[in-house]
């Protein structure tokens, strides 16, 4: 029987008990055979794949789905697109992993099928040591603000007009504003459930979003400058499901294959390098290399270095902050840098790009890779 609801985790890396918290709320509600739910681990590291793979044991009915996406920054979007392109109802909803369902939630959920093509769901936040052996009472949580845009019963049909979440937006973005916007856009009905809150946030601590330097400024302006562009993700590949098998560059770094030729740590050379390196590539060609903070090492080995380390860590005893440098420094990147670089220089070359990869190893080095189409 086709399901009423196709219920979509997008996932990486979480703590695999508030995920089985959960789908036990989700999963014990009295319409929950109506339901189809899907966990789409959009690349976790190959301990938390066997973890969450384990826990999903316990539950029959979750489909999980992995997207090979190790390497590449988390993207919400992709994850959620992968989940509409494989839902079976007619209807979805956007999950999080956090979210306790109150147990009243199939049957509102049912009731607004009938009614509406889109509806945002209010959030209860549950306090640090909050007792989940315990009914959960209104007194438990603080209510989220008017108008929240993360959880949302959606009718599938409406995405796909619109070609599901935009996947420009990517390690922590604004593509819920962004879906509303364009559903709005778009002619589909959006209302928001807020007389009653049916879903309750498990407390974490603050999310450290390492994101680039200037990234959310972009994802700002490019919100701001596309709002007249409904459909987005132009080619029919939105929500792909990678696989081990096309991710060459990946397959570079975890067997090691790098270029023999060291590339500059001046700021000024490596993104143009890397535009080099790609006009110079092949079709099919997978360039890859490993990236370190050369100037920092070279001085830390060096006498001034040294002492200018030492007397870092005794004023530090005392609390006291010290900046040592030199006038040469900020002609040189670090790593962090150069992460950065390189995440914009596959951004505006993905028209180009087939597959990419980039990560920190146990030295602290950026390793890097990509693809040329």
């Amino acid at each position: 029987m086709k399901p009423l609801l196709s219920v979509i985790y997008p996932y990486r890396n979480r703590d695999a008990k508030r995920v089985e918290r959960s789908l036990n709320s989700l999963c014990h509600q009295e319409s929950a055979d109506r339901f189809e739910v899907i966990l789409v681990d959009y690349g976790s590291d190959a301990g938390m794949q066997e973890q969450i793979k384990s826990m999903i044991r316990k539950f029959p009915s979750v489909k999980y789905v992995f997207n090979h996406t190790l390497g590449m920054p988390w993207s919400r979007s992709h994850a959620l697109n992968t989940g509409i392109k494989l839902a079976a109802a007619d209807y979805v909803f956007t999950a999080d992993v956090d979210m306790i369902f109150d147990k009243g939630f199939s049957h509102v959920s049912e009731q607004l099928i009938r009614t509406d093509k889109a509806v945002f769901f209010s959030v209860g936040y549950l306090p640090e040591k909050f007792d989940f052996n315990k009914p959960i009472e209104k007194k438990d949580y603080q209510k989220s603000a008017s108008h929240a845009l993360g959880l949302a019963l959606i009718e599938k049909n409406a995405l796909e007009k619109i070609r599901g979440y935009d996947e420009y937006y990517c390690f922590w973005g604004i593509e819920d504003n962004d879906i509303h916007h364009r559903l709005q856009a778009s002619g589909c009905r959006c209302s928001y459930f807020e007389s009653d809150v049916l879903l309750y946030h498990q407390w974490h601590q603050p999310a450290n979003v390492d994101l680039p330097e200037g990234w959310r400024t972009c994802m700002g302006e490019y919100f701001e400058s596309n709002k007249s562009n409904i459909i987005r993700n132009k080619n029919q590949e939105w929500g792909k499901i990678l696989t081990a098998h096309e991710r060459k560059a990946w397959y570079a770094l975890e067997n090691k294959i790098s270029e023999t030729d060291k590339i500059s740590s001046r700021k000024i050379f490596f993104e143009w390098q890397l535009k080099k390196k790609l006009e110079e590539a092949t079709s099919g060609q997978t360039i890859a290399g490993e990236f370190s903070d050369v100037f920092s090492e070279k001085y830390l080995r060096a006498k001034p270095g040294r002492l200018a380390a030492m007397l870092k860590n005794t004023f530090n005893l005392f609390h006291l902050p010290l900046d040592v440098s030199t006038a040469y420094k900020d002609q040189f990147m670090t790593t962090r840098q150069a992460r950065d670089s390189f995440f914009y220089f596959i951004r505006f070359n993905l028209h180009q790009i087939a597959d990419y990869a980039f990560r920190f190893n146990e030295k602290g080095r950026l390793e890097y890779a990509f693809t040329k189409i």
